[in-house]
């Protein structure tokens, strides 16, 4: 198979695994099953919190996750970190505070889920076709990445 045709169909497979993970079968505890493989709520959270600290400013004071549903804690720390207004303008009503903290989570919650559902999908394809990588053989290849990205 042409290098075109495999990455056709590894796009396909991933549609294919994106559009079935939001059928039903799914418990209240998971957030989505790829080919019989559940991604929990507890990793979902874990890996929301990991990509936002990961995209916020790092000399900024760290806000955390957005908490939904009512963003009570992202709410304070958007108002916390607010400048003040410039004069004569008013403050930002917590509707605004609570819009930016309801697109910020929908922006990671895309990124998170997308993640998430690939890395399962290529977990299932590598253990379906017998591909076994070690935790040293990927700490070996990130080893040799990170030296020829920043040689030293």
């Amino acid at each position: 198979m042409s290098h075109s045709h495999r990455f056709l169909a590894l796009g396909a497979a991933a549609i294919s695994a994106v559009a079935f993970a939001s059928c039903g079968g799914v418990s209240d505890s998971d957030v989505a099953s790829v080919d019989g493989t559940t991604i929990s709520k507890t990793t979902f959270n874990h890996w929301i919190s990991v990509a936002a600290s990961a995209s916020q400013d790092p000399t900024a004071k760290a806000a955390g996750a957005p908490d939904p549903p009512n963003f009570v804690k992202c709410i304070a720390a958007k108002k916390a970190a607010a400048p003040a207004p410039v004069k004569g303008q008013p403050d930002p009503t917590e509707a605004e505070y609570k819009k930016q903290c309801v697109e910020q989570f929908t922006q990671l919650k895309d990124q998170v889920m997308t993640f998430l559902l690939r890395s399962t999908w290529l977990e299932l394809e590598a253990s379906q076709s017998d591909i076994n990588v070690t935790d040293a053989q990927v700490k070996a290849e990130f080893d040799k990445a990170r030296k020829q990205a920043f040689p030293t």
